[in-house]
């Protein structure tokens, strides 16, 4: 509780109100919106993310997939009442928001695999933003189900500097299968750290092919409804008591093996 507490009163997460710049498809089930920040937010590093407010609707988690010069971008999957409102949005709208919540786990290295299904693609983003930065080389491996999912994905990950490989079982993508099966076919020990972001189910896959790696790093998805430790509905299993929240949501493997079983 006392950990809890303390985070609370950091002086680093700021509430404020926040403007939509631009928003649109990246494909036919992501949206990418755009906003600039009115009070000044500390830079936050990945996998750090923020509680977006829509006008009408609760508070939710969203992961951060850019930050510069006070304009964060975030990615949204429609898929209940809030995510449908918040891929609705439009220039000028205006977003309550909080952050940055989470703990910053930006491994050292030089060479990296970033590994994101879905709407995981945008922690991913933030860290090839972050790690292209500072001249690392990285690899992005983007998992779908089918093609119409992958938009315009690819071009963001060469902006941002980063070497697309596209997974998916349509035959209009660069590896047909999973993003596991891919890992299942590369030299991963070629990489000085592993960061995968995605389903569950895909998180499983890719562990159970790479086995329970010191420089394997985890971004668990969880249900997060205040966002500073208090209400405990992100409680999730590991070596001890972990909040998704404060304590995640990246995490090495060894810290939640009991999710993974090993």
């Amino acid at each position: 509780m006392v950990k809890r507490l303390k985070n609370i009163l950091k002086h680093d997460i700021v509430y404020t109100t926040s403007m939509v710049v631009e928003s649109r498809a990246l494909s036919s089930n992501l949206f990418l919106i755009k906003m600039n920040i009115f009070r000044e937010l500390k830079r936050p590093l990945p996998p750090q993310f923020v509680m977006v407010w829509v006008p009408g609707y609760e508070a939710i988690p969203m992961s951060i997939a850019h930050f510069d010069n006070n304009e964060l971008w975030i990615i949204v999957k429609p898929v209940g009442p809030t995510t449908r409102a918040l891929s609705r949005v439009k220039k000028g709208d205006l977003l309550g928001l909080y952050g940055p919540l989470g703990k910053p786990l930006v491994p050292e290295g030089d060479k990296y695999l970033l590994l994101a299904g879905g709407s995981g693609i945008a922690t991913i983003l933030h860290y090839l933003q972050v790690l292209s930065r500072h001249g690392k080389r990285c690899r992005v491996v983007f998992g779908c189900w089918r093609s119409d999912e992958v938009g315009v994905i690819p071009d963001l990950i060469k902006e941002l500097g980063g070497e697309p490989v596209i997974t998916c079982f349509d035959k209009e993508c660069d590896f047909y299968g999973t993003v596991g099966d891919y890992v299942s076919q590369v030299n991963i020990e070629q990489y000085d750290a592993i960061i995968a972001c995605g389903p569950l189910l895909m998180l499983k896959d890719v562990t159970e092919r790479v086995g329970c790696r010191d420089n394997f790093i985890v971004i668990l998805d969880s249900l997060v409804k205040c966002g500073i430790g208090l209400c405990g509905s992100c409680k999730i299993g590991g070596e001890k008591d972990l909040f998704l929240c404060i304590d995640g949501p990246g995490f090495y493997l060894y810290q939640v093996r009991d999710l993974f079983g090993c």
